[in-house]
Protein backbone atom coordinates (compact mmCIF):
# COMPACT_ATOMS: atom_id res chain seq x y z
CA UNK A 1 0.00 0.00 0.00
CA UNK A 2 1.29 3.39 -1.24
CA UNK A 3 1.24 6.55 0.48
CA UNK A 4 2.82 10.06 1.04
CA UNK A 5 4.13 9.34 4.13
CA UNK A 6 7.97 8.30 5.13
CA UNK A 7 9.39 7.34 8.41
CA UNK A 8 10.13 11.14 8.97
CA UNK A 9 6.31 12.08 8.68
CA UNK A 10 4.22 13.22 12.27
CA UNK A 11 0.89 12.86 13.24
CA UNK A 12 0.58 16.37 12.17
CA UNK A 13 1.34 15.73 8.89
CA UNK A 14 -0.67 12.53 8.64
CA UNK A 15 -4.10 14.76 10.02
CA UNK A 16 -3.41 17.92 7.55
CA UNK A 17 -5.99 17.13 5.13
CA UNK A 18 -8.17 15.47 7.74
CA UNK A 19 -11.47 17.56 8.65
CA UNK A 20 -11.94 16.63 11.90
CA UNK A 21 -14.59 19.34 12.86
CA UNK A 22 -17.34 17.75 15.06
CA UNK A 23 -15.37 14.55 15.53
CA UNK A 24 -14.56 12.71 18.66
CA UNK A 25 -12.32 10.37 19.59
CA UNK A 26 -10.54 8.72 22.92
CA UNK A 27 -6.43 8.25 22.33
CA UNK A 28 -5.96 5.61 24.72
CA UNK A 29 -1.93 5.58 24.23
CA UNK A 30 -1.47 9.50 25.30
CA UNK A 31 0.78 8.97 27.94
CA UNK A 32 3.86 7.90 26.37
CA UNK A 33 5.66 7.06 22.99
CA UNK A 34 3.74 7.82 19.89
CA UNK A 35 0.10 8.19 21.44
CA UNK A 36 1.91 11.96 22.87
CA UNK A 37 2.63 13.14 19.76
CA UNK A 38 -1.17 11.98 18.41
CA UNK A 39 -2.60 14.03 21.45
CA UNK A 40 -0.21 16.46 20.54
CA UNK A 41 -1.75 16.93 16.93
CA UNK A 42 -5.59 16.38 17.31
CA UNK A 43 -5.52 18.72 20.53
CA UNK A 44 -4.26 21.45 17.89
CA UNK A 45 -7.16 20.38 15.33
CA UNK A 46 -11.16 20.89 15.82
CA UNK A 47 -11.36 16.85 17.32
CA UNK A 48 -12.53 16.95 20.77
CA UNK A 49 -10.06 14.20 22.28
CA UNK A 50 -10.29 12.17 25.12
CA UNK A 51 -7.42 10.70 26.93
CA UNK A 52 -8.47 8.25 30.02
CA UNK A 53 -5.05 8.45 31.43
CA UNK A 54 -5.23 12.40 31.58
CA UNK A 55 -8.84 11.91 32.95
CA UNK A 56 -7.16 9.77 35.75
CA UNK A 57 -4.70 12.14 36.30
CA UNK A 58 -7.19 15.20 36.45
CA UNK A 59 -9.34 12.89 39.27
CA UNK A 60 -6.43 11.72 41.20
CA UNK A 61 -5.14 15.31 41.19
CA UNK A 62 -8.61 17.19 42.08
CA UNK A 63 -9.60 13.81 44.59
CA UNK A 64 -9.57 15.03 48.34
Amino acid sequence: MATPFTASSTAVDVIADVNLTDRAMTDTGASSGTGVETARALAASEVTSLSPSAIRQRSLRDSP
